[in-house]
């Protein structure tokens, strides 16, 4: 008998800054840690959603895409405001930047840029590019 399982992800997103946190360099290995008001926000707009497939946006990024999607307002355990996207209003651009930036990459530099990004990747991470998989 096969088990199917069904998962589903709640996005949240925060708006603001951030900093970026390096820790390692030892046995050519590091990583790097997100901190900041973006990060807070996007983690409690994430706690706003009730089940998956559910984006929350935070008031300052509402502020920032409200043009381009309708929403319900939806109140946290705080008393802050957050905005459920339930659909689109117009047409935005789809493809993903990272497939365009790579587009851009000039293949001589390809193999120098990822040996120096190595030492960023999650070692769960490395068999799957070692294999070409992405």
């Amino acid at each position: 008998m096969t088990t199917v399982t069904n998962l589903s992800v709640k996005i949240g997103i925060g708006f603001g800054e951030c900093a970026l946190l390096y820790v390692g360099g030892i046995f050519n290995r590091s990583e790097f840690f997100t901190v900041g008001d973006a990060l807070t926000q996007a983690l409690k707009s994430e706690e706003c959603a009730e089940c998956g497939g559910q984006i929350i946006v935070s008031q300052s990024a509402w502020l920032l895409v409200r043009d381009y999607f309708k929403s319900v307002e939806v109140i946290n355990n705080h008393g802050k405001p957050f905005y459920r996207i339930t659909s689109l209003i117009q047409g935005i651009r789809t493809r993903a930047d990272a497939v365009l930036m790579r587009n851009l990459i000039d293949p001589d530099n390809y193999t120098r840029i990822q040996g120096k990004l190595r030492s960023c990747v999650p070692a769960a991470i490395m068999p799957y590019l070692e294999i070409g998989y992405e």
